[in-house]
């Protein structure tokens, strides 16, 4: 006996069925995918005045995008495997914060953290010292207090806007200029005529040398118009005046 044949109406529900099994099929991986993945999501705020924190940085470990929370301290990071992660934040004026969070598929763990005031450091005062002054040049400092003899210190010397020691010390009292044959000579107006003094440098005697010591290299000067107001470190063939010269290159 041969077999009836199915009714239209039935065939045409059966294709329609296919038709949905068929394209639930093709759809499922996409939702199966989407499923898979968890978020992480939460707030950031100021452990001291629990206001939020706006523009935190919260990154996940092996993520290379960060995201930051809102101006509520709000955040949101979507699209993360399952699993155990570590995330950092970070804001500005803020110390950071680790966090560990076990995320599950397709549910959303929460994490809300709070950050600490980065600590401010005390007033840092830098002290200038100056710098350490030979013994020779304390001595100077300590004779120019004494008030015998006249001084010329550096400031001096730059001020004087001379180009020659000679310029500079004719400006001082008692002493005079006498220039013939090309050169100037400075001499005491109580010595006798002709009469010169010595000079002394760096702590020995430069008859020759000391006139002609560059304004450049000197620290101070002292000046003694005669033997009886040079100290006794400096007597020797002083008796018309003795013109001392301290330069700064000398140990």
């Amino acid at each position: 006996m041969p077999l009836a044949r199915p009714p239209r109406a039935f065939l045409a529900a059966a294709a329609l069925l296919l038709a949905t099994m068929v394209g639930a099929l093709a759809a499922s991986p996409g939702r199966a995918l989407a499923q898979s993945k968890g978020s992480i999501a939460g707030t950031i705020t100021d452990a001291s005045t629990g206001q939020p924190i706006r523009d935190a940085t919260i990154a996940v470990r092996g993520r290379r995008n960060a995201e930051s929370t809102d101006s509520a301290g709000r955040f949101l990071v979507g699209d993360l495997p399952p699993g155990t992660l570590i995330v950092q934040v970070r804001a500005v004026g803020f110390g950071s914060a680790s966090r560990i969070v076990e995320v599950a598929a397709g549910q959303t763990a929460a994490m809300d953290v709070e950050l600490a005031s980065a600590q401010q450091l005390g007033e840092v005062v830098v002290e200038a010292r100056q710098p350490r002054m030979s013994s020779r040049l304390r001595d100077f400092e300590e004779r120019r207090k004494s008030g015998r003899g006249q001084y010329l210190t550096r400031d001096d010397l730059l001020k004087s806007n001379a180009s020659t020691l000679t310029d500079v010390l004719r400006r001082l009292r008692g002493v005079q200029t006498t220039c013939q044959g090309g050169g100037c000579f400075v001499s005491f107006a109580r010595s006798p005529i002709g009469c010169l003094p010595q000079y002394v440098v760096d702590g020995r005697p430069q008859p020759e040398f000391g006139p002609g010591t560059p304004l450049g290299d000197i620290y101070g000067v002292e000046v003694y118009s005669g033997s009886s107001e040079t100290p006794a470190e400096f007597v020797g063939e002083g008796g018309c005046g003795t013109i001392v010269i301290w330069t700064r290159s000398a140990p």
